[in-house]
């Protein structure tokens, strides 16, 4: 009920609707593992939502991560939501325990990099809206 009004809240500190990214878009990216044998994954998430809660610093994830570029190491908080061209999330506990296990595909949300202090406070004045 406040969308109409977001335009008059931006106003107020500088920054249009227009510069601001949508909170909903991700970012996606592939790992591929090429994972033969019983090299654990070495990844905590989420039963229910595959949010990653932790990296360990051994295991497969952490071996792609010391070798990928920054915006393709998986991290805190990206979404798991392929495995080997499945997207079927109900699957996914089955096929984290198979053998071979080539490919993931996670989602990151994308971060909005304010340009100024006012356009940080514009995207915190969002995000409370938007609860």
């Amino acid at each position: 009920y406040l969308k109409p009004y977001w335009p008059y809240f931006l106003s107020a500190v500088g920054v249009s609707l227009e510069q601001l990214s949508p909170i909903d878009e991700f970012q996606e990216y592939t790992v591929d593992l090429n994972l033969t044998d019983a090299e654990p994954l070495g990844l905590q998430y989420d039963m229910d939502s595959f949010d990653v809660s932790a990296v360990f610093p051994t295991g497969a994830i952490a071996r792609w991560n010391s070798k990928a570029a920054d915006f393709a190491k998986v991290s805190l908080h990206d979404y798991l939501v392929e495995i080997d061209g499945v997207r079927d999330s109900v699957a996914f506990h089955e096929l984290l325990r198979k053998r071979p296990l080539m490919q993931l595909v996670f989602q990151r949300p994308r971060v909005v990099k304010p340009e100024s202090s006012a356009a940080a406070a514009s995207n915190d004045i969002i995000a409370n809206l938007r609860r």
